[in-house]
């Protein structure tokens, strides 16, 4: 009797429940911490550096507020007896107002007059209109509007590259994790099997067991040692790439994971399905795309039309190097047209930009059509696994009421060793399929946040990602 309850107590010693990880000694390093110390790593700064240059990609693809300065100053001097020496030049000042189309000039020259034989000047002030092509600056305001559109297209693409980067980085974290839990169930699976190969060779001291059933538990062990080793193996490799994200020195890096879990609210998921579809990054680039087309096909008509403007001019000019004596003045009021009667680069253009719109048009309903089944999918997938993962939990409850029930049958003697190694293996396989439909639900759970634009904000902010810990 004595050595039933010797027998009993080992056997009820074993455990195969794949619980959520206990950190020991060990630092937990959760998500949100890991994000903060990745996002300051290089590749993170190397995606946000091309904003720098946005403001000035949008100075060189539009007109500016232009000022030119232009001066030119010749002396003459002559060589011929009595002659006499003279000093000429001008100098220009104009400017040039892109959104109203108008350009103010000033103008000051000087010269020596042959037939007056005395130094001469003239000042000019000139405005010219365009009123067809580029009318009162209409192409240009237009032009600065598609700069803006396309700049925010740009930064809109930059938090895209920003976000799908994260997406990598925290699949990287899950990968981590998973290795974690996966390691310390083998190692606690091991802990079992040993705990069975003593007991069956105490058994077998007392004569109960056989020496077949010693050498069934030593494979047991040694598929153990194999199944830990492989865990051991893949964990290693994932928190070297951790801890390399992580900025942290491996020699200081002591840290487990926090065991991520996705909270599961089917009505937060819709909400922000509905958000997606209507008013989401991705869905205001594809409605830029076609804001900047609309406005591309704007500017080659704008191209077609003549080049027409209107100016007034005072003039000023009279004796010495400022005419302040025997001046004469006019005003001069005049129209100015230039009308392109073969341009077929302009026709080709603007029949080219007409057909890409109407292809950005179609490619836009496409493009939204694809995204919402993608994502109907991608709902599925998760709501298909969560499911999944609530039947493995119930599996594995009962797994474990039948490894007790095994072992209470093998301890009295009424059942052999093989029912009991087959319960734990099925223990094994499905404790093992739960860690893979828990990790397939998470990261699911992540390319959705991805894929809806909702790991970050607009300011590059990490959102809350609705991911909870053990």
């Amino acid at each position: 009797m004595r050595r039933f309850y010797i027998a009993a107590l080992i056997i009820l010693s074993l455990s195969f429940h794949a619980s959520a990880q206990e950190a020991g000694g060990e630092t937990v390093l959760e998500l949100k911490g890991f994000l903060i110390n990745a996002v300051k790593h290089g590749s993170f700064k190397e995606i946000l550096m091309d904003e720098l240059s946005l403001k000035y990609n949008r100075i060189l693809g539009t007109p500016q507020l232009q000022l030119l300065l232009d001066s030119t100053a010749q002396y003459k001097l002559s060589l011929d007896s009595g002659g006499e020496s003279s000093l000429s030049g001008d100098i220009s000042l104009s400017s040039l107002f892109p959104s109203s189309g108008t350009t103010v000039s000033a103008e000051y020259d000087t010269e020596r007059s042959t037939s007056l034989g005395l130094q001469t000047s003239a000042i000019a002030l000139k405005v010219e209109q365009s009123v067809l092509k580029n009318a009162f600056g209409s192409s240009n305001r237009l032009k600065e509007m598609m700069a803006g559109n396309e700049e925010t297209l740009a930064r809109y693409q930059i938090l895209e590259s920003y976000e799908d980067y994260l997406a990598q980085v925290i699949d990287i974290y899950l990968e981590w994790d998973t290795a974690y839990r996966n390691m310390k169930y083998a190692q606690k699976y091991l802990e079992d099997s040993r705990t069975l190969l003593s007991l069956t060779k105490r058994k077998q001291q007392y004569g109960i067991a056989l020496p077949l059933d010693v050498n069934k538990s030593t494979l047991q062990v040694l598929n153990s040692e194999e199944q830990l080793n492989q865990a051991t193996n893949d964990y290693e490799t994932a928190r070297k790439k951790v801890i390399m994200l992580s900025g942290i020195a491996e020699k200081d890096f002591t840290y487990v994971p926090g065991g991520v879990v996705p909270a599961i609210n089917d009505e937060e998921l819709e909400k922000q399905n509905k958000k997606f579809l209507s008013d989401s990054r991705t869905v205001k680039m594809l409605d830029l795309l076609l804001r900047i087309g609309k406005q591309q096909l704007n500017l080659a008509l704008d191209d077609l039309l003549p080049t027409a403007t209107v100016y007034a001019s005072y003039n000023l000019g009279g004796a010495d190097y400022l005419p302040l004596e025997s001046t004469t003045s006019d005003i001069k009021l005049g129209f100015s047209l230039s009308v392109p009667l073969l341009n077929t680069q302009a026709q080709a253009k603007a029949e080219i930009q007409k057909n890409t719109l109407d292809k950005t048009i179609v490619s836009q309903l496409n493009q939204k059509e694809q995204l919402e089944l993608q994502l109907h999918t991608l709902m599925q997938t998760i709501v298909f696994l969560h499911k999944q993962l609530a039947l493995a939990e119930q599996k594995l409850k009962t797994a474990q009421l039948i490894v007790q029930q095994e072992r209470r049958q093998y301890n009295q003697g009424r059942a052999g060793l093989d029912d009991l190694i087959n319960a734990y293996q099925t223990l094994d396989t499905i404790s093992q399929a739960r860690l893979a439909t828990m990790g397939q639900l998470t990261k699911n759970y992540i390319e959705w946040l991805r894929f809806t634009d909702s790991l970050i904000d607009d300011n590059h902010q990490i959102t809350d990602h609705g991911i909870s810990h053990d």
